[in-house]
């Protein structure tokens, strides 16, 4: 089943994130504008994941579907600025059109000194109680926001 979506909000770290979509053949697809700057070389990498809910609170009862899309960071510059698409379906059993509500969160992948590979989750847990401190630090004065969340028109 194809719905459209369109969703629209902002997530600020020491990035900007905002999500529209519309789906084609997925149930579900969010664009997501990515803008990092400033990264240090260690990081390598990141990943954006969206959820769909039946409802505001996100929990395994009420999830319809989930996505991710990795990305790669030029470690010359520090940055990555496109957009990502993150499609996906709903799980088996699931009615997409049932979904009312999206969540979305990025994770950053970098080399620790040791030269061991690490992952870093922003906003690990749910919105309504996010990890609110990471190995990075943020711009002096730009927001912390770990998840972007709203319903779905």
């Amino acid at each position: 089943m194809n719905t459209h979506r369109r969703v629209g909000r902002t997530l600020v770290l020491a990035l900007t994130l905002v999500g529209t979509g519309i789906a084609h053949a997925e149930d579900f697809a969010l664009t997501v504008p990515v803008h990092l700057s400033y990264l240090m070389p260690p990081i390598q990498s990141g990943r954006i994941e969206c959820l769909t809910a039946s409802g505001s609170a996100l929990n395994p009862q009420n999830m319809i579907g989930q996505g991710f899309i990795p990305f790669t960071i030029d470690s010359s510059t520090g940055r990555f600025d496109q957009n990502v698409v993150v499609r996906f379906n709903a799980e088996s059993g699931k009615n997409p059109a049932t979904a009312t509500h999206y969540f979305c969160r990025f994770i950053l992948s970098f080399t620790q000194a040791n030269g061991i590979p690490r992952s870093f989750v922003y906003g690990w847990g749910s919105p309504a109680t996010p990890e609110t401190t990471g190995p990075f630090a943020t711009k002096p004065g730009a927001p912390f926001v770990p998840w972007v969340t709203g319903p779905l028109p």
